[in-house]
Protein backbone atom coordinates (compact mmCIF):
# COMPACT_ATOMS: atom_id res chain seq x y z
CA UNK A 1 0.00 0.00 0.00
CA UNK A 2 1.34 3.40 -0.96
CA UNK A 3 1.36 6.50 1.24
CA UNK A 4 -0.84 9.14 -0.43
CA UNK A 5 1.42 12.00 0.74
CA UNK A 6 4.40 10.31 -0.93
CA UNK A 7 2.44 9.74 -4.12
CA UNK A 8 1.57 13.43 -4.37
CA UNK A 9 5.02 14.71 -3.44
CA UNK A 10 7.40 12.30 -5.16
CA UNK A 11 5.59 10.45 -7.96
CA UNK A 12 4.49 11.33 -11.46
CA UNK A 13 1.64 9.69 -13.37
CA UNK A 14 2.40 6.05 -14.17
CA UNK A 15 0.84 2.56 -14.35
CA UNK A 16 -0.59 2.88 -10.82
CA UNK A 17 -1.14 6.64 -10.44
CA UNK A 18 -3.12 9.41 -12.10
CA UNK A 19 -3.89 12.99 -11.05
CA UNK A 20 -7.09 14.84 -11.87
CA UNK A 21 -7.75 18.54 -11.32
CA UNK A 22 -11.53 18.11 -11.18
CA UNK A 23 -13.97 15.46 -10.06
CA UNK A 24 -15.80 13.37 -12.66
CA UNK A 25 -19.19 14.87 -13.49
CA UNK A 26 -22.39 13.88 -15.27
CA UNK A 27 -20.91 14.81 -18.66
CA UNK A 28 -17.54 13.01 -18.44
CA UNK A 29 -18.50 10.24 -16.02
CA UNK A 30 -17.85 7.52 -18.65
CA UNK A 31 -14.17 8.55 -18.51
CA UNK A 32 -14.18 7.09 -14.99
CA UNK A 33 -14.84 3.68 -16.55
CA UNK A 34 -12.03 4.24 -19.08
CA UNK A 35 -9.56 5.20 -16.35
CA UNK A 36 -10.50 2.45 -13.88
CA UNK A 37 -10.54 -0.18 -16.64
CA UNK A 38 -7.09 0.78 -17.93
CA UNK A 39 -5.59 0.80 -14.43
CA UNK A 40 -7.16 -2.55 -13.57
CA UNK A 41 -5.40 -4.15 -16.56
CA UNK A 42 -1.98 -2.55 -15.92
CA UNK A 43 0.98 -4.94 -15.71
CA UNK A 44 1.69 -4.30 -12.03
CA UNK A 45 0.82 -5.83 -8.66
CA UNK A 46 -1.02 -3.91 -5.95
CA UNK A 47 -3.38 -0.96 -5.67
CA UNK A 48 -3.88 1.76 -8.25
CA UNK A 49 -4.82 5.37 -7.42
CA UNK A 50 -6.60 8.31 -9.04
CA UNK A 51 -6.04 11.41 -6.89
CA UNK A 52 -8.51 14.20 -7.62
CA UNK A 53 -7.63 17.81 -6.81
CA UNK A 54 -4.00 17.66 -7.97
CA UNK A 55 -2.39 19.05 -11.10
CA UNK A 56 1.25 18.39 -11.91
CA UNK A 57 3.06 20.10 -14.78
CA UNK A 58 6.76 20.74 -15.37
CA UNK A 59 7.60 19.81 -11.79
CA UNK A 60 5.03 22.21 -10.28
CA UNK A 61 2.19 20.81 -8.16
CA UNK A 62 -1.11 22.70 -7.85
CA UNK A 63 -3.79 21.73 -5.35
CA UNK A 64 -7.55 22.31 -5.56
CA UNK A 65 -10.31 21.85 -3.01
CA UNK A 66 -12.82 19.23 -4.11
CA UNK A 67 -16.39 19.50 -2.87
CA UNK A 68 -17.41 15.97 -3.79
CA UNK A 69 -20.86 15.30 -5.20
CA UNK A 70 -20.22 11.55 -5.42
CA UNK A 71 -19.81 8.92 -2.73
CA UNK A 72 -18.04 5.58 -2.62
CA UNK A 73 -21.24 3.58 -3.04
CA UNK A 74 -22.15 5.59 -6.16
CA UNK A 75 -18.70 5.03 -7.68
CA UNK A 76 -18.69 1.31 -6.85
CA UNK A 77 -22.16 0.79 -8.30
CA UNK A 78 -21.22 2.58 -11.53
CA UNK A 79 -18.00 0.57 -11.90
CA UNK A 80 -19.67 -2.75 -11.05
CA UNK A 81 -22.41 -2.09 -13.63
CA UNK A 82 -19.94 -1.42 -16.45
CA UNK A 83 -16.78 -3.46 -15.85
CA UNK A 84 -16.48 -7.24 -15.74
CA UNK A 85 -15.35 -9.19 -13.76
CA UNK A 86 -16.11 -7.33 -10.55
CA UNK A 87 -13.57 -4.86 -9.16
CA UNK A 88 -13.15 -3.53 -5.63
CA UNK A 89 -13.07 0.27 -5.80
CA UNK A 90 -13.03 2.80 -2.97
CA UNK A 91 -13.69 6.56 -3.13
CA UNK A 92 -12.73 8.60 -0.09
CA UNK A 93 -11.74 12.15 0.95
CA UNK A 94 -8.12 12.91 1.85
CA UNK A 95 -6.67 15.95 3.60
CA UNK A 96 -3.36 17.21 2.27
CA UNK A 97 -1.75 20.53 3.23
CA UNK A 98 -5.13 22.02 4.12
CA UNK A 99 -6.79 20.93 0.87
CA UNK A 100 -9.68 18.47 0.64
CA UNK A 101 -8.81 15.94 -2.09
CA UNK A 102 -10.61 12.79 -3.23
CA UNK A 103 -8.87 9.48 -3.86
CA UNK A 104 -10.12 6.58 -5.95
CA UNK A 105 -8.38 3.36 -4.93
CA UNK A 106 -8.58 0.36 -7.27
CA UNK A 107 -7.74 -2.43 -4.91
CA UNK A 108 -5.27 -5.06 -6.18
CA UNK A 109 -7.05 -6.31 -9.34
CA UNK A 110 -6.40 -10.04 -9.61
CA UNK A 111 -8.78 -11.20 -12.35
CA UNK A 112 -7.34 -9.65 -15.51
CA UNK A 113 -8.42 -9.07 -18.19
CA UNK A 114 -11.14 -6.63 -17.17
CA UNK A 115 -13.51 -5.59 -19.96
CA UNK A 116 -16.47 -3.32 -20.58
CA UNK A 117 -19.67 -5.13 -19.63
CA UNK A 118 -21.95 -3.15 -21.96
CA UNK A 119 -21.95 -0.03 -24.11
CA UNK A 120 -21.14 3.05 -22.01
CA UNK A 121 -22.84 6.26 -23.15
CA UNK A 122 -22.24 9.94 -22.57
CA UNK A 123 -25.18 11.92 -21.21
CA UNK A 124 -26.14 13.12 -24.69
CA UNK A 125 -26.24 9.58 -26.08
CA UNK A 126 -22.88 9.20 -27.86
CA UNK A 127 -21.00 5.95 -27.23
CA UNK A 128 -17.85 6.33 -25.11
CA UNK A 129 -16.98 2.62 -24.81
CA UNK A 130 -18.38 -0.43 -26.57
CA UNK A 131 -19.14 -3.70 -24.85
CA UNK A 132 -16.11 -6.03 -24.60
CA UNK A 133 -13.54 -3.27 -25.08
CA UNK A 134 -10.37 -3.72 -23.06
CA UNK A 135 -7.96 -0.89 -22.19
CA UNK A 136 -4.53 -1.06 -20.55
CA UNK A 137 -2.60 1.60 -18.67
CA UNK A 138 1.00 1.89 -19.88
CA UNK A 139 3.03 4.67 -18.31
CA UNK A 140 0.74 7.71 -18.28
CA UNK A 141 -1.26 6.50 -21.30
CA UNK A 142 -4.22 4.19 -21.75
CA UNK A 143 -4.45 2.19 -24.96
CA UNK A 144 -6.44 -0.70 -26.37
CA UNK A 145 -5.18 -4.09 -25.19
CA UNK A 146 -3.11 -6.01 -27.73
CA UNK A 147 -2.72 -9.75 -28.19
CA UNK A 148 0.52 -9.54 -26.20
CA UNK A 149 -1.38 -7.90 -23.33
CA UNK A 150 -4.05 -10.62 -23.34
CA UNK A 151 -1.42 -13.36 -23.37
CA UNK A 152 0.33 -11.72 -20.41
CA UNK A 153 -2.89 -11.24 -18.45
CA UNK A 154 -4.15 -14.78 -18.96
CA UNK A 155 -0.77 -16.29 -18.14
CA UNK A 156 -0.62 -14.20 -14.97
CA UNK A 157 -4.17 -15.10 -14.00
CA UNK A 158 -3.86 -18.83 -14.57
CA UNK A 159 -4.74 -20.67 -11.39
CA UNK A 160 -2.41 -23.09 -9.62
CA UNK A 161 -4.31 -25.95 -11.19
CA UNK A 162 -4.96 -24.87 -14.75
CA UNK A 163 -7.87 -26.09 -16.86
CA UNK A 164 -7.06 -29.55 -18.18
CA UNK A 165 -10.37 -30.40 -19.80
CA UNK A 166 -11.21 -30.45 -23.49
CA UNK A 167 -13.33 -27.97 -25.38
CA UNK A 168 -15.17 -28.96 -28.52
CA UNK A 169 -15.95 -25.93 -30.70
CA UNK A 170 -18.42 -26.33 -33.58
CA UNK A 171 -20.85 -24.26 -35.61
CA UNK A 172 -24.06 -23.88 -33.60
CA UNK A 173 -26.83 -26.33 -34.48
CA UNK A 174 -24.57 -28.61 -36.53
CA UNK A 175 -22.03 -30.36 -34.26
CA UNK A 176 -19.67 -29.78 -37.22
CA UNK A 177 -16.50 -27.75 -37.71
CA UNK A 178 -17.11 -27.51 -41.48
CA UNK A 179 -20.28 -26.04 -42.97
CA UNK A 180 -21.33 -25.19 -46.52
CA UNK A 181 -22.87 -21.84 -47.37
CA UNK A 182 -24.07 -20.40 -50.64
CA UNK A 183 -22.80 -17.10 -51.97
CA UNK A 184 -25.48 -14.43 -52.25
CA UNK A 185 -26.80 -13.81 -55.75
CA UNK A 186 -29.21 -11.36 -57.29
CA UNK A 187 -29.84 -9.44 -54.07
CA UNK A 188 -31.73 -6.33 -55.09
CA UNK A 189 -30.85 -3.44 -52.81
CA UNK A 190 -33.38 -0.69 -52.08
CA UNK A 191 -30.89 1.93 -53.28
CA UNK A 192 -30.61 0.21 -56.67
CA UNK A 193 -34.37 -0.18 -57.00
CA UNK A 194 -34.84 3.51 -56.29
CA UNK A 195 -31.99 4.46 -58.63
CA UNK A 196 -33.70 2.60 -61.49
CA UNK A 197 -37.01 4.27 -60.71
CA UNK A 198 -35.34 7.69 -60.58
CA UNK A 199 -33.56 7.11 -63.90
CA UNK A 200 -36.85 6.22 -65.58
CA UNK A 201 -38.69 9.23 -64.15
CA UNK A 202 -35.83 11.60 -65.04
CA UNK A 203 -35.83 10.36 -68.64
CA UNK A 204 -39.62 10.78 -68.80
CA UNK A 205 -39.50 14.29 -67.31
CA UNK A 206 -36.63 15.37 -69.58
CA UNK A 207 -38.74 14.35 -72.56
CA UNK A 208 -41.76 16.13 -71.10
CA UNK A 209 -39.78 19.33 -70.42
CA UNK A 210 -38.50 19.33 -73.98
CA UNK A 211 -41.73 18.47 -75.81
CA UNK A 212 -44.49 19.62 -73.45
CA UNK A 213 -43.26 22.23 -70.94
CA UNK A 214 -46.81 22.99 -69.80
CA UNK A 215 -47.46 19.42 -68.66
CA UNK A 216 -43.99 19.31 -67.10
CA UNK A 217 -44.81 22.34 -64.92
CA UNK A 218 -48.18 20.85 -64.01
CA UNK A 219 -46.47 17.64 -62.84
CA UNK A 220 -44.50 19.48 -60.15
CA UNK A 221 -46.09 19.88 -56.72
CA UNK A 222 -44.63 22.05 -54.01
CA UNK A 223 -45.49 20.81 -50.51
CA UNK A 224 -47.69 23.02 -48.37
CA UNK A 225 -45.60 22.33 -45.24
CA UNK A 226 -41.86 21.57 -44.96
CA UNK A 227 -42.58 18.13 -43.52
CA UNK A 228 -44.95 17.14 -46.32
CA UNK A 229 -43.43 14.63 -48.69
CA UNK A 230 -43.72 14.39 -52.45
CA UNK A 231 -43.42 11.38 -54.72
CA UNK A 232 -40.67 11.21 -57.33
CA UNK A 233 -43.25 11.99 -60.04
CA UNK A 234 -44.12 15.27 -58.30
CA UNK A 235 -40.54 16.60 -58.12
CA UNK A 236 -38.69 18.80 -60.58
CA UNK A 237 -35.68 17.60 -62.59
CA UNK A 238 -33.12 19.41 -60.45
CA UNK A 239 -34.42 17.72 -57.30
CA UNK A 240 -34.61 14.32 -59.01
CA UNK A 241 -31.00 14.55 -60.19
CA UNK A 242 -29.90 15.39 -56.64
CA UNK A 243 -31.96 12.44 -55.39
CA UNK A 244 -30.21 10.14 -57.86
CA UNK A 245 -26.78 11.42 -56.90
CA UNK A 246 -27.47 10.79 -53.19
CA UNK A 247 -29.52 7.61 -53.55
CA UNK A 248 -26.86 5.32 -52.03
CA UNK A 249 -26.56 7.50 -48.93
CA UNK A 250 -30.32 8.01 -48.66
CA UNK A 251 -31.04 4.27 -48.64
CA UNK A 252 -27.92 3.17 -46.78
CA UNK A 253 -29.86 1.92 -43.73
CA UNK A 254 -32.29 0.01 -45.93
CA UNK A 255 -29.40 -1.53 -47.90
CA UNK A 256 -27.60 -2.70 -44.76
CA UNK A 257 -30.84 -4.06 -43.32
CA UNK A 258 -31.52 -5.97 -46.56
CA UNK A 259 -28.02 -7.44 -46.65
CA UNK A 260 -27.50 -8.33 -43.00
CA UNK A 261 -31.00 -9.01 -41.67
CA UNK A 262 -32.76 -10.45 -44.72
CA UNK A 263 -30.01 -12.28 -46.60
CA UNK A 264 -26.91 -12.71 -44.41
CA UNK A 265 -26.18 -15.92 -42.50
CA UNK A 266 -26.71 -15.72 -38.76
CA UNK A 267 -23.64 -17.53 -37.51
CA UNK A 268 -22.91 -18.71 -33.98
CA UNK A 269 -20.56 -21.14 -32.29
CA UNK A 270 -21.29 -23.89 -29.82
CA UNK A 271 -18.81 -24.79 -27.09
CA UNK A 272 -18.87 -28.05 -25.17
CA UNK A 273 -16.63 -28.54 -22.14
CA UNK A 274 -16.08 -32.28 -21.82
CA UNK A 275 -13.81 -31.96 -18.79
CA UNK A 276 -14.81 -32.06 -15.15
CA UNK A 277 -14.01 -28.44 -14.21
CA UNK A 278 -15.23 -25.01 -15.25
CA UNK A 279 -13.26 -22.85 -17.63
CA UNK A 280 -13.36 -19.56 -15.74
CA UNK A 281 -13.94 -16.04 -17.07
CA UNK A 282 -13.80 -17.18 -20.68
CA UNK A 283 -13.58 -14.91 -23.71
CA UNK A 284 -14.26 -16.07 -27.26
CA UNK A 285 -12.42 -14.60 -30.22
CA UNK A 286 -13.30 -15.55 -33.78
CA UNK A 287 -10.96 -14.46 -36.58
CA UNK A 288 -12.59 -14.29 -40.02
CA UNK A 289 -10.47 -13.44 -43.08
CA UNK A 290 -11.79 -10.50 -45.06
CA UNK A 291 -11.54 -11.76 -48.63
CA UNK A 292 -13.17 -8.69 -50.15
CA UNK A 293 -16.49 -10.41 -50.82
CA UNK A 294 -17.01 -11.25 -47.15
CA UNK A 295 -18.92 -8.80 -44.96
CA UNK A 296 -19.45 -9.10 -41.21
CA UNK A 297 -21.87 -6.62 -39.61
CA UNK A 298 -20.41 -4.59 -36.76
CA UNK A 299 -23.87 -4.09 -35.27
CA UNK A 300 -27.52 -4.98 -35.77
CA UNK A 301 -28.92 -2.86 -38.58
CA UNK A 302 -32.50 -1.67 -38.54
CA UNK A 303 -34.73 0.70 -40.50
CA UNK A 304 -36.31 3.39 -38.37
CA UNK A 305 -37.92 6.47 -39.84
CA UNK A 306 -38.98 9.31 -37.60
CA UNK A 307 -42.10 11.35 -38.24
CA UNK A 308 -41.04 14.70 -39.71
CA UNK A 309 -44.31 16.34 -38.71
CA UNK A 310 -43.65 18.18 -35.41
CA UNK A 311 -47.36 17.97 -34.61
CA UNK A 312 -47.12 14.17 -34.58
CA UNK A 313 -43.96 13.32 -32.61
CA UNK A 314 -42.53 9.85 -33.07
CA UNK A 315 -42.52 7.37 -30.24
CA UNK A 316 -39.11 6.58 -28.76
CA UNK A 317 -37.67 3.42 -30.26
CA UNK A 318 -37.10 0.46 -27.96
CA UNK A 319 -33.61 -0.97 -28.41
CA UNK A 320 -33.77 -4.71 -29.00
CA UNK A 321 -31.93 -7.46 -27.11
CA UNK A 322 -29.91 -8.27 -30.24
CA UNK A 323 -28.72 -4.67 -30.58
CA UNK A 324 -27.65 -4.51 -26.93
CA UNK A 325 -25.85 -7.85 -26.95
CA UNK A 326 -24.26 -8.06 -30.41
CA UNK A 327 -20.58 -9.07 -30.05
CA UNK A 328 -17.74 -6.62 -30.61
CA UNK A 329 -16.59 -6.70 -34.25
CA UNK A 330 -13.42 -4.94 -35.42
CA UNK A 331 -11.29 -5.07 -38.56
CA UNK A 332 -7.56 -5.61 -38.19
CA UNK A 333 -4.91 -6.50 -40.77
CA UNK A 334 -7.29 -8.01 -43.28
CA UNK A 335 -9.39 -9.89 -40.71
CA UNK A 336 -12.64 -9.42 -38.88
CA UNK A 337 -12.09 -9.97 -35.15
CA UNK A 338 -15.26 -10.94 -33.28
CA UNK A 339 -14.98 -10.90 -29.47
CA UNK A 340 -17.38 -11.87 -26.70
CA UNK A 341 -16.93 -12.35 -22.95
CA UNK A 342 -19.03 -15.34 -21.95
CA UNK A 343 -18.03 -15.96 -18.33
CA UNK A 344 -17.60 -19.49 -16.97
CA UNK A 345 -17.94 -22.42 -19.36
CA UNK A 346 -19.57 -25.19 -17.35
CA UNK A 347 -18.72 -28.81 -17.99
CA UNK A 348 -21.04 -31.19 -19.85
CA UNK A 349 -23.35 -28.38 -21.00
CA UNK A 350 -23.39 -26.94 -24.52
CA UNK A 351 -22.95 -23.18 -24.54
CA UNK A 352 -23.29 -20.59 -27.29
CA UNK A 353 -20.17 -18.66 -28.23
CA UNK A 354 -22.07 -15.40 -28.75
CA UNK A 355 -25.20 -14.10 -27.06
CA UNK A 356 -26.36 -12.90 -30.49
CA UNK A 357 -25.33 -14.59 -33.78
CA UNK A 358 -23.04 -12.57 -36.03
CA UNK A 359 -24.32 -11.51 -39.44
CA UNK A 360 -22.08 -12.86 -42.21
CA UNK A 361 -22.78 -11.90 -45.81
CA UNK A 362 -20.96 -13.55 -48.71
CA UNK A 363 -20.95 -11.53 -51.90
CA UNK A 364 -20.93 -12.81 -55.45
CA UNK A 365 -17.84 -14.96 -56.06
CA UNK A 366 -16.55 -16.48 -59.28
CA UNK A 367 -15.66 -19.94 -58.01
CA UNK A 368 -16.06 -22.18 -54.98
CA UNK A 369 -13.72 -21.33 -52.12
CA UNK A 370 -13.01 -22.10 -48.48
CA UNK A 371 -13.11 -19.54 -45.70
CA UNK A 372 -10.84 -20.68 -42.88
CA UNK A 373 -11.77 -19.28 -39.48
CA UNK A 374 -9.75 -19.43 -36.28
CA UNK A 375 -11.52 -19.57 -32.92
CA UNK A 376 -9.60 -18.79 -29.74
CA UNK A 377 -10.86 -19.32 -26.22
CA UNK A 378 -9.17 -17.43 -23.39
CA UNK A 379 -9.79 -18.16 -19.74
CA UNK A 380 -8.60 -17.31 -16.25
CA UNK A 381 -7.38 -20.85 -15.66
CA UNK A 382 -5.77 -21.30 -19.07
CA UNK A 383 -2.02 -20.82 -19.36
CA UNK A 384 -2.44 -20.36 -23.13
CA UNK A 385 -5.57 -19.97 -25.27
CA UNK A 386 -7.35 -22.96 -26.78
CA UNK A 387 -7.45 -22.69 -30.57
CA UNK A 388 -9.69 -24.42 -33.08
CA UNK A 389 -9.85 -24.06 -36.85
CA UNK A 390 -13.25 -23.92 -38.54
CA UNK A 391 -14.11 -23.96 -42.23
CA UNK A 392 -16.91 -22.40 -44.24
CA UNK A 393 -17.10 -23.98 -47.69
CA UNK A 394 -18.58 -21.35 -50.01
CA UNK A 395 -20.38 -22.64 -53.09
CA UNK A 396 -21.47 -20.63 -56.11
CA UNK A 397 -24.20 -23.18 -56.84
CA UNK A 398 -25.88 -25.57 -54.45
Amino acid sequence: MHDIDDLIEFHNECEFLDFKQEEYNEFNKPHLIKDVLAFANAAIIGNRYIIIGVKKKDGVTELFNIESKLDSANIQQYVHANITPELSVDYAPYQYKGFNLMVITIQSPESQPYMVEKDVYYKKGAVCLKANECLVRKGSYQIAATRKDFDRMYALGASKESFKGKLDITFAGTDLDVITLKALKDVILPSRENAKELEMIIAKKEDMQKNNPFNYNLSIRNPMFPWDGTSYEERDLETLRKNLKNVAKTYQDEDYYTIFEKHAFKLNLEIFNSGDTYLEDATVELIIPNLGKILVADRIHYVYKTNSNPLQPSRPRTISFDELNYPLVKEDKGNYIVTETIGNIKHNIKQKGFKVPIRLAIGKIEQDTELRLLCKIFGKNLVSPIEKGLIISIKTNI
